[in-house]
């Protein structure tokens, strides 16, 4: 609940209370002008009983809705203003129930399943507003990691998921060239060359992870060309990327990005459609993603709930009260107006049934 919405939801409970409140005394004023009205006793009977029962019936679930969240009249009676003095309980509860409820690993392995974030994770970075948002940040921080001489941690840390790519393209890559080779090259050929396909670019991704290796001086080299605090060293650089880009991931026809960040923004774009087009890749993303949930999150779980209880714990137990008054009040007045509806209703059929049995 914003502080925008405070006021707007205390006009709902003031309005609730008093309609409520209503309620209540028009069943009193039934019960106590039932008796001064000239109508047969068994009518006046009939309307005492309606205004009784529902007098009684509104009390008790004003002095139900009151205990929770203070004494009424000011009296200490015990078991009320439950949520002041229970504030603590109430938080404990709270972060077991979403220990135990919310982050138990069977569960969120479950969630993730249904969710196929991979597909999610594909589509989104398709969109214009992901592609966008990434590069710019992709632009700064490699911008920042080569001022800092960290560029190549970066890249030892991307190595591992481009290998698991890599193997993953392997099926994809078999169709893709049994598409071109045609039906009357074998299979096997197929495979075959699917195969040293990945290999070759496997002993690259290798090649780049070996200090002093000549492939991983070159792409040192050329990030740091290409990625310079300069501005306009960075739009020439840029333009050498995009070029590069667009020789190898454009279709023809694709006009190149204007800057660096376009030509990141690309990679975003085709990186989701692959993404999409590759239930292997998907798999073993959400694969990777089952596993995070598993080593970083569920053992997290005691962590948050005590967290949970601390933050309840340090609330002041009248702005609690007051906040959950006024995010439930309003419909608890409801249980107030039923109990006088519903009791005047118990009153008139007790009354009905006793004047038909004979003991009025």
């Amino acid at each position: 609940m914003t502080k925008e919405e405070v006021p707007d939801r205390a006009r709902r409970l003031r309005r609730a209370k008093l309609m409520a409140t209503s309620a209540v005394l028009g069943a009193v004023a039934l019960f106590a002008g039932a008796h001064l009205l000239p109508v047969p006793p068994f009518w006046r009977g009939l309307l005492v009983a309606a205004g009784e029962a529902g007098t009684v019936g509104g009390l008790a679930d004003w002095f139900a809705v009151t205990a929770l969240f203070r004494h009424p009249l000011g009296l200490p009676i015990p078991h009320t203003a439950l949520i002041r003095s229970r504030k603590d309980e109430i938080g404990r509860a709270l972060g077991r129930f979403l220990e135990e409820h919310f982050l138990a690993p069977d569960l969120l392995v479950t969630r993730v399943k249904a969710g196929d974030p991979a597909e999610r994770l594909g589509r989104w970075l398709q969109t214009p507003e992901a592609s966008a948002f990434l590069a710019g940040r992709l632009e700064e921080i490699l911008r920042g990691l080569v001022r800092a001489g960290a560029h190549l941690d970066l890249v030892d840390s991307v190595l591992p998921l481009l290998n698991g790519i890599n193997a993953g393209l392997e099926e994809a890559l078999t169709r893709e060239v049994g598409r071109r080779t045609g039906r009357f090259v074998p299979l096997a050929i197929d495979r075959r060359i699917a195969k040293a396909g990945t290999t070759v670019v496997g002993g690259l991704i290798d090649a780049l992870g070996t200090p002093g290796s000549p492939e991983r001086a070159a792409l040192d080299r050329w990030l740091r060309e290409r990625v310079q605090e300069v501005p306009e060293d960075v739009r020439q650089s840029a333009q050498l990327v995009i070029d590069e880009l667009k020789a190898e991931i454009a279709e023809p026809g694709t006009a190149a990005s204007p800057a660096l960040a376009g030509s990141i923004a690309v990679l975003v774009e085709r990186a989701g459609a692959g993404l999409l087009a590759n239930p292997v890749m998907r798999e073993r993303v959400n694969a990777g993603i089952e596993r995070a949930v598993i080593d970083y999150i569920v053992p997290w779980r005691r962590q948050i709930s005590q967290y949970i209880e601390d933050v309840v714990r340090q609330w002041n137990p009248e702005q609690v009260t007051r906040l959950i008054e006024l995010q439930v009040g309003h419909d608890l007045q409801y249980i107030r107006l039923n109990g006088t509806a519903i009791g005047a209703l118990i009153g008139v059929a007790l009354y009905l049934a006793s004047h038909l049995s004979g003991f009025r």
